[in-house]
């Protein structure tokens, strides 16, 4: 009886320390470009994310995503793109480089390598208190630029979160919009993210347009291991921050007024 008793002992340790499974990332398809279904979203805008890469003050690097929203042609092929990222990534880290993952000549495919590295960058804004932050770096080629929406998210709307988890190259998921979250001020979707999503699209699949971007990421810590809850996180709506990168852009350029395109469903 005692031998039972301890070997039921045993298993129950490890029962509890045992990490839940954490299912896989399902992607969604990446449909053509030129597809007719407004539904479909085109390669050039789901791939238009990417990943960027910072450094602390002991060198520890971190990794997170960003996405272009603003382009502007400084002189003959030469441009200052200003990129969207969630604040909680640059914050207190210097950027050193932004790398894509988009294959231009194959119909915007994913590639498993960097297509294009941008290294002359640098934190233009970071909201004090909205998890959201302006990035500008300099490019010797023309980036497909995405768009923002300025309407309120809408409940059980598909959407697809596109980033660069664990530092990985992109990777898209699908999912739909929720509610408001607890947190005042954002939305839970359910597309599957992971850290190095942070501050990557969540765009519409009706409209291709940008309804949010990846903000918080839910865990549940087991004392020896941490799981990710995969099916909800939050988002900061575009809505929220529209207005804002409308001005610290024009701050950042003062002699050109600019003009995002307005969208709305």
């Amino acid at each position: 009886m005692k031998i039972i008793n301890l070997v039921f002992l045993v298993a129950s340790i490890f029962a509890s320390c045992a990490q839940a499974p954490v299912r896989q990332f399902q992607p969604v398809e990446i449909y053509s470009r030129y597809s007719p279904s407004p539904s479909k979203v085109p390669n050039k805008v789901l791939t238009a994310a990417a990943k960027i890469t910072l450094e602390d003050e002991q060198g520890s690097i971190v990794t997170g995503t960003v996405f272009p929203i603003y382009s502007n042609e400084i002189s003959s092929k030469h441009y200052d793109v200003y990129f969207i990222t969630a604040a909680h990534v640059v914050r207190g880290v210097t950027p050193t480089k932004i790398e894509f993952y988009s294959i231009p000549n194959k119909n915007w495919e994913i590639s498993n390598f960097v297509t294009l590295m941008l290294e002359d960058i640098k934190t233009v804004y970071v909201h004090p208190t909205i998890d959201v932050a302006l990035i500008k770096a300099k490019s010797e080629v023309v980036i497909p630029l995405l768009n923002l929406t300025v309407e309120d998210p809408k409940f059980l709307e598909e959407v697809v979160a596109v980033g660069c988890p664990f530092g990985e190259p992109l990777f898209i998921s699908q999912g739909r919009v929720i509610r408001p979250a607890l947190t005042r001020g954002v939305w839970l979707i359910t597309a599957p993210v992971a850290p190095g999503n942070s501050g990557g699209p969540i765009i519409s699949t009706k409209t291709g347009k940008v309804v949010g971007i990846t903000s918080r990421i839910y865990t549940i810590n087991y004392g020896l291991s941490i799981s990710y809850i995969e099916h909800m996180h939050e988002m900061v709506p575009s809505n929220s921050f529209y207005n804002i990168m409308i001005r610290e852009i024009a701050n950042d350029m003062p002699t050109r007024p600019i003009k995002l395109k307005r969208t709305s469903r």
